[in-house]
């Protein structure tokens, strides 16, 4: 069932219209989720339809689905910064932070700076700081910078580079989840912002998640795939190695895990969740309640 609409928000905060879908409200606990790169909140809603327990929230970022761009760079300290405001908005308290790949570095970044609100987190294929990502698409980018518009968009959505690669990075071979996960490549090509999108990717070419991990003594939960050929297993764990962090490594799990094994990698993260003392529950909703 497409509960899309029924569950899409609009808030106003900063100077911002900011769009957020959200689930099971009547739940005690929060997980605010965060996506990746290039995409909005509906490449993670498959994975928060996992979590029936849970009140979920995903905000798309600025510049993505229906938030506004903001006014300065969009960079991850200025999404850690929304994120900030985001959650102070709905008067947000003892939250999980769920973030995948460039989210979970976005989510990662606000923890440090703002650990009072955070009960832990949930890292799913996170950026590393030995970047493979930044490795393997500086080119791309650094051509897609050079370029003057509207050149530089016809260069960031060109399907014939950007098709093989998303081919490439899936691991899945369901025919259904495959198709899937093509038409939303296309949908997030075609609602491209070039500046927004070279800022993303830029701003990960700095990124030291160490020092972030140092700032935080929340328990984090770090769910990373063997078959991910943009986030290195090997990466993941040199950079994300600390007391507090829990690994859980599944087979076979590519970047695009989110899309491709959403009930596994929930069951994985309700597991872990459901050790801490500290979050209250209420029985999942019925589905008529969804």
């Amino acid at each position: 069932m497409d509960t899309t609409h029924k569950h899409s928000h609009t808030i106003s905060y900063g100077g911002l219209h900011v769009h957020y879908w959200e689930s099971n409200p009547q739940n005690q606990h929060t997980i605010v989720m965060l996506h990746g790169f290039r995409s909005s909140h509906q490449g993670l809603m498959k994975l928060a339809h996992e979590f029936p327990d849970h009140r979920m929230l995903i905000p798309d970022f600025p510049g993505y689905g229906q938030t506004d761009e903001l006014t300065g760079e969009n960079n991850l300290v200025s999404y850690a910064d929304f994120i900030a405001g985001f959650i102070s908005e709905l008067k947000l308290d003892n939250v999980t932070l769920l973030g995948h790949s460039f989210g979970a570095v976005v989510g990662l970044a606000y923890a440090a700076d703002h650990p009072e609100s955070v009960l832990n987190l949930v890292l799913i294929s996170p950026v590393p700081k030995t970047n493979i990502i930044y490795r393997a698409g500086n080119l791309y980018y650094l051509i897609g910078r050079a370029l003057p518009s509207p050149l530089n968009k016809q260069w960031l959505t060109n399907r014939t580079l950007n098709q093989p690669v998303r081919n490439y990075i899936m691991r899945t071979n369901d025919p259904v989840i495959h198709s899937e996960i093509m038409r939303e490549g296309e949908r997030e090509l075609d609602q491209l912002n070039p500046k927004i999108n070279l800022e993303n990717y830029f701003s990960l070419s700095n990124i030291n998640p160490e020092i972030w991990l140092s700032k935080i003594a929340r328990p984090i939960l770090v769910v990373a795939g063997d078959s991910d050929r943009i986030a290195r297993l090997s990466d993941i764990i040199h950079t994300y190695q600390s007391p507090q962090v829990t690994f859980e490594i599944i087979e076979g799990m590519g970047h695009f895990a989110p899309a491709e094994i959403p009930t596994e990698i929930a069951a994985k993260a309700r597991a872990w969740l459901s050790t801490d003392p500290k979050i209250k529950r209420v029985n999942p909703p019925s589905e008529a309640s969804q």
